[in-house]
């Protein structure tokens, strides 16, 4: 690296870790094929923490999956948890965007050198990434390394090993996030699969891992809490939960509005605490039919009667499996 090379790296607050180094992540050090050197901008400490997720999928994502995205990383922001991914457009984007969105701690792992790769580093992406507490950018490829189809498949084993649960939210039969998903069965970690329903080709990979139990099903951000956050449930108060106890709270009330519909039996809810629940619910990562009803506790004609106003108003959309999402705004 030239003297002009170094000057650049400085004046953007590159720095390095080399393998030898004190501080360089043990996560990282025992894997067979560990890196030798990391090049990184924002704060290594995250490297060591026990409660990274990994978020990975499509580059070419259907909006379905995104929406998931987003509201699985809104609901798992009371959490201590880190959100790591790769920086590529899709899922991956999404992921990073939804966690600065939450104020959550992103790890952006690159498949090329930091100053060769997509981002401009004075762009408004970065700044932000800068400004949130606790960010970082890694790549253990030489700063000005131009990305190769090997150099993507080869830094998602770096994903894998930084993080607790590696969650695959939309894969098609050979995705590459496929390769992310070996690596975490390989590192023994939490391996999750968004069980998408009804057929579409793009969730190929998802169905595959998930029908040969090597990934757990994963329908909502629960999911994720009850295996990697058991002691905080009952402080943490999770969005879903918190959505549960408003629909509870509303039928308990028992309060009259223009439209009223049976909720349990013969007791009848307010239908703007029930709607503004259900909004809830589905942000929170809930978005079938089956499971609204079983965590709302209502009929399924009170229920159905809400979706379909709330998708008439443009508050939430109907992905072609029938998922419900959260719209935009």
């Amino acid at each position: 690296m030239n003297n002009a090379e170094s000057k650049i790296l400085n004046n953007l607050g590159v720095k390095s870790l080399k393998i030898t180094d004190e501080g360089f992540p043990l996560s990282l050090a025992l894997i067979n094929d560990a890196p030798k050197k990391l090049y990184y901008i924002g704060d290594i400490e995250l490297l060591n923490e026990a409660n990274n997720i990994a978020i990975v999928g499509a580059r070419n994502a259907d909006l379905y999956a995104k929406h998931f995205t987003n509201s699985l990383v809104k609901a798992l922001s009371p959490y201590p948890a880190t959100i790591v991914s790769g920086g590529a457009k899709g899922i991956d984007m999404t992921a990073h965007v939804a966690a600065l969105e939450n104020s959550m701690p992103t790890i952006i792992v690159l498949g090329s050198g930091i100053l060769a790769s997509q981002f401009d580093m004075n762009s408004f992406f970065i700044k932000k990434l800068r400004e949130t507490k606790g960010s970082l950018i890694i790549s253990e490829f030489e700063p000005f390394a131009v990305a190769q189809r090997w150099t993507f498949a080869y830094r998602n084993r770096l994903i894998a090993a930084l993080s607790r649960s590696t969650v695959l939210i939309q894969a098609a039969k050979e995705s590459g996030s496929l390769i992310t998903a070996k690596y975490a069965l390989k590192y023994k970690k939490n391996l999750f699969a968004f069980s998408a329903q009804g057929f579409n080709l793009n969730f190929a990979g998802n169905h595959e891992l998930l029908e040969s139990g090597k990934a757990k099903s994963l329908n909502s951000a629960e999911d994720i809490i009850f295996q990697q956050f058991p002691s905080l449930i009952e402080t943490s108060a999770p969005r879903a939960v918190s959505g549960l106890r408003q629909f509870q709270d509303a039928c308990a009330e028992n309060t009259k509005t223009e439209i009223m519909k049976p909720c349990h039996g013969s007791e009848f809810c307010n239908n703007k605490i029930l709607a503004d629940a259900l909004l809830t619910l589905i942000e929170s990562g809930i978005h079938s039919f089956e499971h609204l009803k079983i965590k709302a506790e209502i009929n399924p004609t009170t229920l159905s009667m809400l979706l379909s106003r709330l998708e008439v108003k443009g508050e939430i959309g109907r992905a072609i499996n029938g998922e419900f999402f959260r719209t935009a705004g």
